[in-house]
């Protein structure tokens, strides 16, 4: 455990510091200040969030807490399929099919293409398939 620990700690962290050297790379010679200032307040903003999290957590409801998170994984998969289907149609691996209604919302992952949407909904699709299914179980159990 001790060894797994280790390793994401330390690939979270080769991350970040090759995420910092690529802005560090695009930014201008008189911005770095900009870099660092960021990161500063991003440790801040972690460190009060820790804080809250800490005083607060024995009042959390443990159940709303993963029903609410588990319904932003979701949101975060269908975006995040969008937004890769995308950036492989980008790289030219997969074709380009337009879609009859332009509509491109970037933040959320959707862009005009029948590929990207079709991807969304189907995972979107499944997803509430199984969530359809566990809930079913649950309630069979629970009676």
């Amino acid at each position: 455990m001790a060894v797994f620990s280790f390793m994401v700690v330390f690939r979270e962290a080769f991350e970040s510091i090759l995420f910092l050297q690529a802005i560090n790379l695009e930014t201008k010679t008189g911005d770095g200040s900009s870099i660092g200032l960021g990161v500063i307040a991003a440790f801040g903003l972690i460190a009060l969030l820790a804080v809250i999290f800490v005083k607060y957590s024995k009042r959390i409801p443990v159940r709303q807490l993963f029903r609410y998170s588990a319904w932003v994984i979701t949101l975060l998969a269908v975006i995040l399929i969008g937004k890769g289907i995308h950036a492989i149609q980008e790289a030219g691996w997969l074709s380009v099919t337009g879609f009859p209604v332009y509509l491109k919302i970037d933040w959320l992952g959707v862009y005009p293409t029948t590929e990207t949407l079709m991807a969304q909904m189907i995972l979107f699709t499944l997803l509430m398939v199984i969530y359809y299914y566990n809930n079913s179980r649950n309630k069979l159990r629970m009676n």
